[in-house]
């Protein structure tokens, strides 16, 4: 009986949906200046018809040119043989007799064609100029023995220009008048993130992909006097505790083209028991390593173990949650003095990778998800077998990062809700009238502390069908204003941006049939702006309903098969949450409701129950990573939808949910395979099933029958009178009164008014 009045109740007033973060964040700089010395990868040529596979992420940064040295190592027989370069996409004639090709804002150089006998054992390409502020620029470069078309290539190369940079910004805290010491701190390593102020200023990427909360957030400041970086790491919704969740990092102190792999550091952390993080917040295993210089195409590199942990390499791990829901962060302190490490102090320019894995086992086979930085960087996977603290993690895979005082900082960004539309029901979207969309962008700008104007940024928006889409699904929403017109971002302000849509006679039976959408927003800008949330992602209703049965879309469209498999593979896990009312009683907008009758609605003691339901969906990839001996299969993150539900009327005994259209693997967990560029509809249901009276009359049988047991507990053992003639006789000690000693007992007790009593 006493669960019962656990129960929370109020009324809500918010109602998030979300769906597929499908674009790629990316952090883009305009400008130029002068050129730094280049950068040399080496790589071996890709021999097969696929162009696309592997592609190789550049990551480029403004003044600084990138040699990309491909080894073709072929050899010819004929003394008459000749290789040219071409390059796709691109200007036409950009190829060996044209090298100098202009890709709107990045130039890249070819080199001349290679008469003779031998193809030179590497080539350079170099790539310069100013970065566009749009988009990661992707290119093919192909060798050839005949610029004429249709000749087949050699041997080719996709490349991706990865302009992201992530910034390390220093520490400010905030004021504390109770306690001044405590003023202005930065963050205390202790593991717990939440309500640390010491973070405050702090650099944040969160890897929201629709649902509410993102699975992933990471954090990123530094000491602003003394050498130390700080790092933070939270995972929400992890189905299970696991000895295999890892967290890596890695650091080259400067990007300099004159740093040595050797002085390359990574931090392998894991975190966490079964259990979850021990009581006193250490890790569960923390290992430090040396020197990323490649060994051999398996993927291997020379990394070396330090036999010790730095003393002043602080980490620190926490961990709570129920059920299907559970949550862990890691804190992280990295001395950036050079001794510390053996090698070069840290300049302010340096490379940084962070990979965070997440393992789940409840499924037919192990899984394991990668949350990165830099964010398009591919995810690791073992060739054939390599385990994980084997794996070369490539350094030209890894990002630009920065430190100093005097760099641009942060920038603008958006979250979730941020977006939405102006309707009288937020999430709905008007099928006949004008609805205007709305996008509120924030301004982080800083340059030596010193808030900066966002200048010329613009918004676009776009919708796709609600589910778990890709990015090949989005459209743009058709108004004539889409993207928005540039306007400035006030310094540590905020700007609204808004768009008009009447939905065009033509769709209206479109968007009916498909009710639900998702609502995609993204930055761009015509200036230098840093772009810090490159785009978010939003549920969005078209017209409201009364049963919480929903459809939802789940593509395949734009991804390559992976090696092996004639379909592409999802998982979809489920996390449910029965939610504190209170975090809604501050929304302003209203979630779901679930049905009841109409008799339940009038009642004077009606309950709110609420419920946060969220599908988080991967795709398969065929590879496989091995972890303590472990093997997972990997997966990405490609999206996810939810909701907060509203259930008015009695009181809520359990939720009931369920996925039509996959296949349940686990508890919480489905499967479901789609052809390649193809979709496939699930159903979603949730019900509440409340408390009848049924279920009453069950609860007070039980209370009677345990009332009775009680009862006849307490008679058996005297406890309830009655039966003291039993319990004198069981004490053979004390011996039983006659009648004639009772009478005389009877006459010897005086009265009140202090006479002998009467006989």
């Amino acid at each position: 009986m006493k669960t019962l009045l656990k129960f929370y109740w109020t009324e809500a007033s918010r109602f998030l949906r979300s769906c597929l973060l499908a674009i790629t964040l990316s952090l883009l700089f305009m400008g130029s200046a002068a050129a730094a010395p280049p950068i040399t990868i080496g790589d071996t040529c890709n021999n097969s018809a696929n162009p696309d596979n592997p592609l190789q992420i550049i990551n480029a940064k403004v003044g600084r040119d990138i040699n990309e040295t491909i080894g073709l190592n072929r050899t010819s027989s004929s003394s008459a043989d000749n290789f040219f370069w071409k390059l796709t996409p691109a200007p036409p004639g950009c190829n060996s007799s044209n090298p100098s090709c202009d890709l709107g804002g990045v130039t890249v150089q070819l080199p001349a064609g290679s008469p003779g006998t031998s193809v030179p054992a590497s080539t350079s390409t170099t790539v310069s100029g100013t970065p566009p502020n749009d988009t990661d620029r992707e290119f093919t470069l192909r060798v050839t023995e005949d610029l004429a078309a249709g000749t087949p290539f050699i041997c080719s190369r996709k490349y991706k220009l990865n302009f992201e940079q992530i910034s390390w910004p220093p520490h400010r805290g905030v004021p504390d008048p109770v306690d001044p010491a405590n003023a202005y701190r930065p963050p205390n390593i202790d593991g717990n993130v939440e309500n640390d102020f010491g973070w405050t200023g702090a650099y944040r990427a969160t890897y929201s992909d629709g649902a509410d909360p993102a699975p992933a957030a990471i954090q990123t400041l530094k000491h602003n006097s003394q050498p130390f970086l700080y790092f933070s790491a939270e995972i929400k919704n992890d189905p299970t505790f696991d000895n295999d969740d890892l967290v890596v990092l890695n650091f080259r102190p400067s990007d300099a083209a004159t740093a040595l792999p050797k002085d390359d550091i990574r931090i392998m952390i894991y975190p966490l028991t079964s259990s979850g993080a021990a009581p006193d917040g250490s890790a569960r295993e923390v290992t430090v390593w040396k020197d990323s210089t490649y060994i051999d195409e398996k993927q291997r590199a020379n990394w070396q173990k330090i036999p010790s942990v730095p003393t002043d390499l602080v980490v620190k791990v926490s961990s709570g949650g129920t059920g299907s829901s559970k949550n862990w962060n890691v804190e992280v302190q990295v001395p950036t003095t050079g001794t510390v490490w053996g090698g070069p102090d840290f300049a302010d320019d340096f490379l940084f990778y962070a990979n965070i894995l997440r393992v789940d086992s409840t499924g037919t086979k192990p899984i394991a998800a990668q949350f990165r930085w830099p964010r398009n960087a591919p995810e690791i996977a073992e060739f054939p077998t390599i385990p994980v603290d084997e794996y070369a993690f490539f350094p030209a895979e890894w990002g630009n990062a920065t430190k100093s005082n005097t760099a641009p900082m942060k920038g603008v960004s958006l979250s979730a809700n941020d977006i939405g539309t102006k309707n009288p029901q937020p999430h709905q979207i008007n099928l006949t009238g004008k609805n205007t969309f709305f996008a509120k962008v924030k301004n982080d700008s800083e340059v030596g502390g010193v808030a900066q104007l966002a200048e010329k940024v613009k918004v676009r928006f776009r919708i796709a069908n609600w589910g778990i889409t890709s990015s090949d699904n989005w459209t743009d929403i058709p108004a004539a204003n889409n993207p928005t017109s540039p306007q400035d971002v006030p310094a540590g302000g905020t700007q609204e941006f808004t768009l008009d849509w009447t939905v065009a006679p033509d769709l209206q039976q479109k968007y009916k049939d498909r009710p639900h959408q998702c609502m995609l927003v993204e930055l761009d800008s015509l200036a230098g702006t840093n772009i810090v949330t490159k785009s978010v992602v939003r549920n969005m209703d078209f017209v409201s309903a009364s049963s919480f049965s929903r459809q939802a879309e789940i593509s395949a469209k734009g991804y390559p098969l992976p090696a092996g498999m004639a379909k592409q593979k999802f998982s979809i896990y489920v996390s449910k949450q029965q939610e504190d009312p209170l975090r809604f009683a501050r929304l302003s907008e209203q979630p779901f409701e679930l049905a009841v009758s109409p008799d339940s609605r009038r009642r004077k003691d009606d309950r709110v129950s609420y419920l946060t339901w969220s599908a988080y969906g991967y795709r398969h990839l065929g590879q496989y990573i091995t972890i303590n001996e472990h093997k997972y299969e990997v997966v990405e993150p490609v999206g996810s939808f939810g909701y907060i539900v509203r259930h008015v009327g009695g009181a809520v005994q359990n939720w009931n949910d369920q996925i039509i259209g996959a296949e349940k693997v686990g508890k919480n967990l489905y499967q479901l395979t789609i052809p390649k560029d193809g979709t496939a509809t699930i159903t979603t249901k949730i019900d509440a099933r409340e408390y009848g009276l049924i279920n009453w009359l069950v609860w007070l049988l039980a209370f009677l029958i345990l009332l009775l047991l009680v009862i006849l507990y307490l008679i058996k053992t005297g406890q309830l009178g009655g039966n003291t003639n039993a319990t004198q006789s069981s004490s053979p000690e004390q011996p039983t009164s006659d009648a004639g000693d009772a009478a005389s007992s009877s006459t010897e007790t005086p009265t009140s008014d202090g006479s002998d009593s009467p006989d």
